[in-house]
């Protein structure tokens, strides 16, 4: 893609060249000579200061276009072409406005100012006058397509993102591709462009009484949880997963098995994927919590990132196990994957793939069976494409890949 746009640059930047030296040449050459009423005179271009003026630009604009021909695309020098790409257009058309004014009188003549048109008089002066003006306006019209402009810390050979649109996705509505817009997950080049599903899961018997949940395995999937992972798994029926990966903790696990129902690729539980552990807080109703630990309970809810139990932030700890749980996934083979976890570890993950610290924790919410995806480029960096969504929890909508 590069060198054809190098190639098409060149061919372009060979075409301004010979039309604004043809220009030049023909303005300058332009002569011709008259008798009125036994009088004679010369017809040239150094008679109207406007012609001097297209002359003296098509001419810069020559120079110019011939020094730009020999400019390797790696020299910095380079990054100013586009300005004075620019520069030279609107120099190019000031001076086609202000010749094509007087070549206008020359032809019409001004019965206003009593000038009268000289053109009948000297035809081929104004036929050469004429010639030049076309080959301005094509020279001014031809102007090689913009540069890009990279980041201070590219590699002048690196490509840029209106350079290289990449295979992997690189068209996401009327989006460019999102190189460089996150941070790497994986440090490493993958194998291929990633896609991501993340979902909760349903509600479980201390979401329905209220307790403070964290990794404990007591809490349970409700009936209406089960049925809202039937609907997860209905909404999602016409996705290809090549794998499920899921927390061992039973209310997650228990919707993985429902939404993975009748799929034939593995179902694999990773330890990085359990809740947030919240020690003494697990299990009590929250308003017990708020009641017999007033410090640590609205800590948690209201500074999340500092709550800690004798130095230990839970917080902190999942944002290391997302990174490491994102690290297990994207390594996989396949190239799109379904999550099924837990509230506080699935702020983490889209956190941590966004680069968000855990101060941001609370600024992302998930429901019960709430689906969210994300895309990865070969380079591990992510583009949050769906959050939360969950038209399927209250129709029968279905999710198309």
């Amino acid at each position: 893609m590069a060198k054809i746009k190098r190639i098409i640059t060149t061919l372009l930047r060979l075409l301004v060249l010979g039309a604004a030296l043809s220009a030049t040449i023909v303005m300058v050459t332009s002569r011709d000579t008259a008798e009125v009423l036994n009088l004679s005179f010369d017809a040239k271009y150094t008679n109207a200061r406007a012609f001097v003026y297209f002359a003296i630009t098509n001419a810069i604009a020559s120079g110019y276009g011939f020094i730009a021909l020999f400019l390797s695309f790696s020299t910095p020098l380079w990054r100013l072409v586009f300005l004075l790409d620019v520069f030279m257009t609107l120099l190019l058309t000031s001076s086609i406005s202000a010749a094509l004014a007087i070549a206008d009188v020359g032809k019409k003549g001004n019965s206003h100012a009593g000038w009268l048109p000289v053109c009948g008089q000297v035809p081929e002066f104004c036929d050469h006058v004429t010639g030049a003006l076309i080959a301005g306006f094509s020279a001014a019209t031809q102007r090689p397509p913009t540069l890009q402009i990279r980041c201070s810390n590219s590699s002048p050979d690196t490509p840029s993102i209106t350079e290289k649109l990449e295979h992997e996705a690189s068209m996401t509505g009327a989006a460019y591709d999102f190189n460089r817009a996150t941070t790497s997950l994986t440090r490493k080049l993958l194998s291929s462009p990633k896609k991501v599903t993340l979902v909760r899961h349903g509600l479980s018997s201390w979401n329905q009484e209220s307790r403070i949940q964290g990794s404990s395995n007591l809490s349970v999937l409700t009936e209406t949880g089960v049925r809202q992972a039937e609907r997860c798994r209905e909404a999602l029926a016409n996705i290809y997963f090549d794998q499920c990966f899921s927390s061992p903790i039973c209310r997650a696990k228990s919707t993985a098995e429902v939404i993975w129902q009748g799929r034939e690729g593995p179902l694999v539980f990773l330890d990085s994927l359990e809740e947030a552990h919240l020690f003494f807080l697990e299990g009590m109703k929250n308003v017990d919590a708020r009641r017999e630990y007033p410090k640590e309970y609205i800590t948690w809810r209201e500074d999340p990132a500092n709550f800690n139990v004798n130095g230990v932030y839970p917080l902190r700890k999942i944002w290391a196990t997302a990174s490491e749980a994102w690290t297990e996934i994207l390594y996989t083979p396949g190239e799109h994957f379904l999550v099924i976890t837990h509230k506080s570890i699935l702020r983490a993950l889209i956190c941590t793939a966004l680069g968000l610290s855990p101060e941001r924790f609370r600024a992302i919410d998930v429901n019960n069976g709430g689906i969210t995806v994300f895309k990865f480029n070969t380079r591990g960096e992510a583009m949050l494409q769906s959050l939360n969504m969950t038209a399927h929890m209250y129709s029968n909508h279905i999710y198309l890949n």
